[in-house]
């Protein structure tokens, strides 16, 4: 126990401290955020580390009687330093944190947690369990997560086996299981490119636009797999622009034609292009390599058993999003599975009146954004300019200027909730800021002390300077008489 409440215990939790801070920086660089806080900030280790450090500072207090007056300076820092952790204790486990997106003319009165979660429904018959837990998976750390549901005397167990960051789909060859399958691209959310798949029977839908492979409903472009190569037949005339050639053409509506590979194809004003077609292929989930866009989103990968039945399912999702729920039937169960941020609502609402962008003079890079926005409360409405220094405060939340939508008619607004957390640890910052002022002024203080003590060395330094100096001065004096 004297141990646990030592300066040497102190002096090595705070060394400890300082290198894991600085290796969470390091992994935050080259890793992400996300990643330096599951490896660190979010990690049980770090929490106890914390916990360990304000039970021997309270120690510290008594142990050294910090409470006499001559040490009020350094009881003051020691409460300061707690209130401090207090404050960050109350943030990380009461606060709310995420990101709210709106679209120019439109409202909003929640917002996507920073937080993901693993959540599902099982049912059996006419009973089912909810469940919900939250998760960080990182690259750099083997995810894991386990469920087991009983109803009645049915066990349905759900584990993950696999996790995929920045998950993009690709086609290989797979000559034994393989079938045939389409690349089509089309143009992303983000303005990018995005690679879109369809098996024979499948359709996709590109803003009412409907194309289908091999599809046997009646569609707008259908292609073909014929005997002599893939065909294509439109009900609509679409424009043709060859990538090799830079010829343009117009194929016309209601006649089968080859399908024109490497053109980019023009239907209803909706681009699009026959990218590639595998009589073999097979969609597999990777991880997008660094910098490309496409993978935008995490891939888990679940097994589900019940007694002998199991089954795999993939669900995609990731921070910012909400879950995209996936349906399975495994032996007697009902399930659905979904992962991403949970939606929180805010007791008003926010409507953006219009959202500002301005450039560089000759360039297209932005130098300010902003969003005119009305804040909703009830019967009370007010206007707001959010930007970069500008932060909206509302009923314990606030709001800033997180980003924006590509097309520049959307915003993204960052928000969060924790005004205990916050008020909490700006009083440990002064108490910090008056004990340092106690030191430094107090005349009892160990910093008085010790700088007392520097200055009766520099002047015993001096005094032996000068002897030194008279000593030698004489000497020469002496020698001199005598020669």
């Amino acid at each position: 126990m004297k141990f646990l409440f030592s300066m040497s215990l102190t002096g090595a939790l705070l060394l400890v401290f300082a290198i894991t801070i600085g290796t969470a920086t390091f992994i935050e660089n080259d890793f992400g955020a996300a990643s330096a806080q599951a490896v660190v900030y979010k990690a049980l280790w770090f929490e106890l580390l914390l916990a360990l450090m304000v039970a021997n500072m309270i120690g510290v207090i008594f142990v050294r009687k910090l409470y006499v007056k001559e040490k009020w300076g350094s009881l003051l820092f020691h409460v300061a330093f707690i209130i401090i952790l207090l404050g960050a204790a109350i943030t990380r486990f009461t606060g709310q944190e995420g990101l709210m997106h709106i679209r120019e003319g439109q409202t909003a009165s929640s917002f996507l947690t920073d937080e993901t979660y693993v959540s599902g429904t099982v049912l059996v018959g006419d009973d089912k369990v909810d469940f919900s837990e939250k998760v960080l998976f990182v690259p750099i750390k083997k995810s894991s997560f386990s469920e087991e549901i009983s109803i009645g005397d049915i066990e349905t167990s759900i584990n993950l086996i696999k996790h995929i960051p920045n998950a993009q789909e690709i086609v290989e060859t797979n000559p034994e299981a393989g079938e045939p399958i389409l690349t089509i691209v089309t143009a992303g959310a983000n303005g990018g490119r995005e690679n879109r798949y369809l098996r024979s029977g499948q359709v996709l839908n590109l803003n009412n636009l409907i194309i289908g492979f091999d599809a046997e409903e009646q569609v707008a472009i259908n292609i073909k797999l014929t005997p002599s190569g893939l065909k294509m037949l439109s009900v609509l005339p679409v424009h043709a622009f060859s990538m090799d050639t830079q010829e343009r053409s117009i194929i016309k509506s209601d006649s089968l034609v080859s399908a024109p590979f490497r053109h980019l194809l023009t239907a209803n004003n909706i681009n699009f292009v026959l990218s590639a077609f595998n009589p073999q292929g097979q969609i597999m989930l990777v991880s997008a390599p660094a910098g490309n866009t496409q993978g935008t989103i995490d891939a888990l990968v679940f097994l589900v058993k019940q007694g002998e039945d199991e089954q795999e399912v993939v669900i995609k999702g990731g921070k910012g999003m909400a879950g995209t729920p996936q349906f399975v039937n495994v032996g007697e169960a009902n399930l659905m599975l979904a992962y991403g941020s949970k939606k929180l609502s805010v007791p008003f609402s926010v409507k953006l009146d219009d959202f500002q962008l301005d450039r560089y003079p000759g360039s297209n890079s932005p130098s300010s954004y902003a969003s005119e926005v009305t804040v909703i409360d009830g019967e009370t409405e007010f206007p707001f300019r959010i930007y970069m220094n500008n932060i909206l405060s509302h009923r314990g939340y606030r709001l800033y200027q997180s980003s924006y939508d590509q097309d520049e008619k959307g915003t993204v607004l960052s928000i969060n909730k924790d005004k205990p957390g916050t008020y909490v640890s700006y009083a440990g910052y002064l108490l910090l800021s008056i004990g340092l002022l106690f030191i430094l002024f107090n005349k009892r203080s160990r910093f008085t002390l010790l700088s007392s003590m520097i200055d009766d060395i520099h002047k015993k330094r001096a005094a032996m300077s000068i002897s030194l100096i008279v000593f030698l001065f004489a000497s020469l004096n002496v020698q001199a008489q005598r020669e």
